[in-house]
């Protein structure tokens, strides 16, 4: 579970850091704050107006990192869950036996 949650969190939060330095993808209207010319100067840090000098990727914000985390444990706890629920039911049945077999067929009746 926790390897599913840690490849999921780490693709969603390198997903958002190429999204911040790409910048916005729209152009402003006319009248709008900003222009095309000021929006397109700076590819890299866009957050606040400051430009990283090292020039690594900008950190995110709190709450896109919690949203990363809450994804990735979603993600993992559903995929994982049906597997844990087959595990269980051998555990608590001491008449069950053991088989791949009847654990794929178990998973499949639970899924269904």
């Amino acid at each position: 579970t926790v390897g599913i949650a840690f490849f999921i969190n780490d693709s969603l939060k390198a997903w958002l850091a190429r999204r911040q330095e790409e910048g916005d993808q729209y152009t402003p209207l006319p009248g709008q704050q900003g222009t095309a010319a000021s929006a397109s100067t700076s590819s890299s840090s866009r957050r606040g107006g400051q430009v990283s000098s090292t020039g690594e990727a900008p950190k995110l914000k709190a709450i896109e990192s919690l949203f990363c985390g809450g994804i990735a444990g979603a993600t993992a706890k559903t995929v994982i869950a049906p597997g844990d629920r087959v595990k269980i039911i051998y555990q608590t049945d001491p008449g069950r036996k053991f088989s791949l077999r009847g654990a794929w067929q178990t998973g499949n009746t639970l899924l269904k």
